[in-house]
């Protein structure tokens, strides 16, 4: 995004040649003064800061409170402590709890009995519509319930959207609130409807990321349905490879996976093994003339077994070619071809070559394509459970179409942060 974008959405969230807390309540009694930048901050109240946030409880503990003097407090000095926002200088340390190491912490910064810093603070030069800027008030403006505003899919490019998302979890990882921060979270980008659910569909792996830190349970349910659906694209693989995913998330992504290659390879078992109804006998005394299993009578048949090998021959293909559960989409293209039916694969250019070596009759021909489009037809039904559709996609519309199978089913238990929490507090029972 442009800075001439950047500073469009900023006017657009916080109003023209106003900073990114134009909206944020002033608190005169506030106790607490977080400094952002040089040209941000915010007067909060402790208890209520604690409450909201693990961080908070812990660095604004009462013992930690400045005292203020008469004189100070007549002047109406309220501000018992200051948190200042500063470079991280030891960024290769992750704290417990983090899966990142913060590029930002608070520290705290000595007060006097006025409630005046003791010495100079040295404090950080952001810019206004910087994502920094922008995501903390977003965080400390939901302490107060004011709801997330990140932006707007009609008037603001996507991936800054998600950017700035990225960086209000990473806030609320740090200050230990993502309990608060989720469900507001995940409603907000919910709102983004089908651009949220192509950008999850598109590149999956990422999201679940980002859906299994922030323990939402409708994001997380989306991103893994698609990324077992592209789970043999060299996407989800290197995340996978790079541990880029928790490892509870990559066990089971390759648990959902795993089902739908088990379902591509049923599916492609059965095309090749099916016979049509008409073709089977069934014996009871073993006579020609009485159970149809002369040859006279199988002869009969000889157009739909013809039919039947050129169907065959094609499936072999397909397979032979990796088109099923070793390709990239799981078989999902494959699968999709034979569901359209009709001159969508097989059309009467590929039979017609089948008749340069078994040349027949025009009646022939014809006898032999209706044959095939009935075993086209049962071919449709059969390869329905691999397009079912478990997610909030809309699969096919608006110039768009999903190009891997969608139809995995997320239960109760898959969601791994859910049995780490239950596992803790069994522990601690």
């Amino acid at each position: 995004m442009s800075r001439r974008e950047h500073y469009q959405m900023n006017d657009r969230m916080y109003g023209p040649k106003a900073g990114p807390k134009n909206d944020f309540p002033t608190f005169t009694e506030g106790d607490v003064l977080i400094t952002i930048t040089s040209s941000c901050s915010y007067k909060l109240h402790s208890d209520h800061l604690r409450r909201s946030s693990g961080l908070f409880d812990t660095i604004l503990d009462k013992s930690h409170a400045t005292t203020l003097s008469e004189e100070a407090q007549k002047q109406g000095n309220t501000i018992r402590y200051h948190l200042v926002l500063a470079e991280n200088t030891d960024s290769d340390a992750v704290p417990d709890g983090l899966y990142d190491s913060p590029t930002h912490l608070l520290k705290a910064v000595e007060l006097d009995k006025f409630g005046k810093p003791v010495t100079d603070v040295t404090q950080l030069e952001f810019a206004a519509e910087s994502q920094v800027v922008m995501a903390w008030d977003q965080v400390l403006g939901a302490f107060y319930n004011r709801p997330l505003d990140i932006g707007d899919d009609n008037k603001d490019n996507i991936d800054f959207i998600l950017e700035l998302a990225m960086e209000v979890l990473k806030i609320a990882e740090y200050l230990q609130c993502i309990k608060l921060i989720s469900p507001l979270m995940t409603n907000t980008l919910l709102a983004l409807s089908q651009t949220l659910h192509r950008s999850i569909a598109t590149n999956p792996a990422p999201w679940l990321d980002f859906a299994y830190r922030l323990q939402s349970r409708k994001l997380f349910r989306e991103a893994l349905i698609h990324g077992a659906g592209c789970y043999n694209t060299q996407q989800v693989q290197s995340a996978i490879h790079s541990n880029s995913l928790a490892p509870g998330v990559a066990l089971l992504l390759e648990k959902k996976a795993s089902l739908l290659r088990d379902l591509s390879r049923r599916l492609q078992t059965q095309l090749i093994t099916w016979y049509p109804e008409q073709l089977q006998r069934a014996k009871t005394v073993g006579r020609a003339d009485r159970d149809s299993i002369g040859r006279a009578s199988y002869g009969n048949d000889i157009l739909t077994w013809m039919a039947l090998s050129v169907f065959r021959h094609w499936l072999s293909q397909m397979i032979c070619n990796d088109k099923t559960h070793h390709a990239a989409d799981m078989g999902y293209s494959f699968f999709l071809l034979i569901s359209r039916g009709g001159d969508n694969y097989l059309d009467r250019s590929v039979v017609q070559s089948f008749h340069d070596y078994f040349p027949m009759s025009q009646k022939g021909e014809a006898v032999l394509e209706g044959r095939l489009a009935e075993i086209k037809g049962f071919a449709r039904e059969l390869v329905g459970d691999a397009l079912g559709n478990a997610s909030g996609l809309k699969v096919v519309g608006g110039g768009w179409e999903v190009g891997h199978m969608c139809c995995i089913v997320v239960g109760e238990g898959d969601y791994p942060w859910e049995s780490v929490e239950v596992m803790s507090e069994e522990g601690t029972a």
